[in-house]
């Protein structure tokens, strides 16, 4: 189906993809992304990828002729231990000649309104610009860090019990697996329910090794390199999915064990992980900075999320269960200030929020909605976001109990896309 964007310049209009247009969609695609991959890998990946394919794909163009495209997917993510619809937005690309003209702007809008409507509670993308999708309502989500750490440096005692702990992967293990990441996942921000292509995805591919817990809580999986020939050896982690503490031990004693053969490993983890407390010498000495002695690795920023309904993503998130109760419900606004915003009371009950609207006074203000997306899907905190003047709480007692209402881990991402 063809909708018109009457707002959008010399009337533009958006549809779904179809198969005669890959070979401009290619043009497109190579022209915004002017990476080592072929025409054909990057056909298969415009027809079907692990996230989904081309009845996902949206082109835009003016008359016949095709301007971008961009994949909005349907998922899931995890959030406060709850599944939540999301849209994902991917791939967004603007042909040479058309760029500057709001051709990106009017298509990722539209995506917007397809999300909306559908059910989905958020929007999810990972930016090639912050600032432009910024400007779209999106929020950050709170850092990612890269550690790049020698394998020597993991707890002798995480090691020890690694020891016939771990065991290679073998076909029957598939559901087992499952099992364990949507258990970890419930646990965690951001992490995406994969479909079965993903998976499948991840589990065909032949330098990705796969180890799991014997008694099943936990399992990782990594790559293993070689930069140069003979050169020292590096793990690349992709997975490390534990169910509770003692399994994420031992699954770090695994990798721990590897230090007779390994060099290095790179492992992404979330704000808020605990490793690095644990880790002793993790540079190895590594050449640092005069002002940055000990390098453990980077930070980068991950995805970025929006809202497409305040009060329908307020109530989609799960919430701590504890300090419910009516004398713990919030009053929150979207806006410049408090007399401009409406007022939307948040209760919290076994987790679940409801959400209603009210004449009560804010306690809590958001500048905007891309704040408070960041606030409630991102992992930041209120108190956080309120040293930046992006959120003004009624005191600080009131900032206290947002910190509490809001609470949940750190942004994480195993899945980019």
């Amino acid at each position: 189906m063809t909708s018109t964007l009457p707002l959008a310049p010399k009337a533009l209009h958006v549809r779904k993809a179809t198969e005669d247009d890959l070979p401009r969609l290619l043009d497109i695609h190579l022209g915004a992304y002017p990476d080592p991959r072929g025409l054909a890998s990057r056909r298969r990946s415009l027809e079907t990828n692990a996230f989904g394919g081309l009845d996902d794909l949206y082109v835009i163009g003016r008359g016949e002729r095709l301007l971008g495209h961009a994949f909005l997917y349907a998922m899931q993510g995890w959030f406060g231990g709850r599944r939540v619809r999301l849209g994902g937005i991917a791939s967004v690309a603007v042909a040479a000649e058309a760029r500057g003209q709001g051709i990106a702007r009017a298509l990722i809008e539209h995506l917007h309104a397809v999300s909306h409507a559908r059910g989905d509670a958020i929007a999810l993308l990972y930016a090639f610009r912050y600032g432009f999708y910024r400007r779209l309502g999106y929020g950050p989500v709170t850092p990612l860090h890269q550690l790049e750490i020698a394998p020597s440096a993991i707890p002798a005692e995480w090691t020890r019990a690694a020891r016939g702990a771990m065991r290679s992967l073998v076909p029957d293990d598939h559901d087992t697996l499952v099992r364990i990441y949507e258990a970890a996942a419930a646990r965690s921000t951001g992490w995406l329910a994969r479909r079965p292509l993903l998976w499948e995805k991840r589990l065909l591919d032949e330098n990705r090794l796969w180890f799991i817990a014997e008694d099943e809580r936990g399992y990782i999986a990594w790559t293993a390199e070689q930069r140069e020939e003979n050169g020292p050896t590096r793990l690349i982690v992709h997975d490390l999915v534990a169910q509770d503490d003692d399994a994420w031990r031992v699954l770090w004693g695994h990798l721990g064990a590897q230090k007779d053969q390994v060099a290095w490993i790179e492992v992404g983890v979330a704000q808020d992980d605990p490793a690095l407390f644990a880790l002793s010498d993790a540079d190895m000495h590594r050449p640092g900075l005069p002002r940055m002695e000990h390098p453990l690795g980077i930070v980068h920023a991950g995805p970025m999320v929006r809202v497409n309904d305040v009060a329908a993503a307020l109530a989609a998130r799960g919430y701590p269960a504890a300090g419910a109760g009516a004398e713990s419900a919030l009053i929150v606004g979207v806006g410049a200030s408090a007399d401009r915003a409406t007022p939307l009371r948040i209760a919290i009950e076994n987790g679940t929020a409801h959400v209603t609207a009210t004449d009560a006074p804010v306690d809590l203000l958001f500048s905007d909605a891309a704040v408070l997306a960041s606030v409630a899907y991102g992992g930041v905190r209120p108190s956080q976001a309120a040293r930046t003047g992006l959120v003004t709480a009624r005191d600080r007692l009131t900032l206290g109990r947002a910190d509490q209402l809001f609470a949940i881990p750190a942004f994480d991402a195993l899945d980019p896309f």
